[in-house]
């Protein structure tokens, strides 16, 4: 069985703030080893449970956090930050399940760490089909037109939770408490990273068992930006709809199309943010 890895950072053992995930923060340099050993006890599980191959896609931030000379060598890397298909790219029918390791929570939830959806400044809100959702949501509605389950999430308490609502009965690693925003208490990360391994190698164990996270389409997804500036410019793009100052919707038949879509959004909301004086 192939398992397909997708890596955020917030989630991760250990990271609590800001500055523990970003380029140039005080922490982010020693945060990055936590965040490889994470992905590399998930990999672990995964060949415990009788994997047959891995792939692992970076899906923070600039997309290049892993250190790859201590990443497992059993896995495959894909690393950089355009790519069509975002936090799922090269994912197909081939895998038999879907991992989310360092995953957090959306945004607005309480005591979620660094809760958001997507991008921190510059989305308030993603819908779909009219309902609130985070990056989980869309990320597993992608695998799910595939056939392919989530199996294991890790993250903190409001991620697992999160995670459970949405996709049922799947493997779930708290790996933190979260207290506030930027605080949480935390599992030591050796200990958070014998549970992920564990938790692993069950979720190849029972991925044969689990249902995908199906959204039909045609569906709709809403973007709502956190300035009227961002939704005017995108809304200048065919098939996309200004519904009110900061939101723009658009219908999409096909999940690959509409993860396109809404990646390019992002990328014209992040160049007009920086245009901004």
């Amino acid at each position: 069985m192939k398992i397909y890895i997708s890596v955020d950072m917030e989630g991760v053992s250990g990271v609590t703030d800001s500055d523990d995930v970003m380029i140039g923060g005080r922490e982010y340099d020693r945060n990055r080893h936590y965040l490889t050993a994470d992905v590399n006890a998930a990999i672990a599980g995964a060949f415990d449970g009788g994997a047959t191959d891995v792939l692992v896609n970076e899906s923070h931030g600039s997309m290049r956090n892993l250190y790859i000379d201590e990443l497992d060598s059993r896995a495959e890397l894909i690393r950089g930050n355009i790519k069509p298909g975002c936090m799922v790219e090269g994912l197909d029918e081939s895998f038999g399940a879907v991992f989310f390791v360092g995953y957090h929570s959306m945004h607005g939830v309480a005591r979620g760490i660094m809760n958001h959806t997507m991008l921190g400044k510059e989305l308030q809100n993603l819908f779909l089909n009219g309902e609130p959702r985070g990056e989980m949501a869309f990320n597993a509605a992608y695998a799910g037109q595939f056939g392919v389950p989530i199996a294991l999430l890790t993250g903190d308490q409001t991620a697992t939770a999160e995670a459970q609502g949405l996709f049922g009965d799947l493997e779930v690693v708290t790996v933190k408490e979260g207290i506030e925003r930027f605080t949480a208490r935390l599992l030591h990360p050796t200990v958070a990273q014998a549970r992920i391994r564990e938790a692993a190698r069950r979720a190849v164990e029972r991925a044969p068992s689990l249902n995908p996270f199906i959204v039909a389409t045609p569906a709709r997804i809403g973007v709502e930006f956190t300035s009227t500036q961002m939704a005017e410019v995108c809304s200048w793009i065919p098939t996309v709809e200004r519904i009110s100052g900061r939101t723009v919707e658009f219908t999409f038949d096909d999940w690959r199309q509409g993860m396109k879509l809404l990646y390019a959004l992002m990328i014209i909301a992040m160049q007009v943010a920086n245009s901004v004086y």
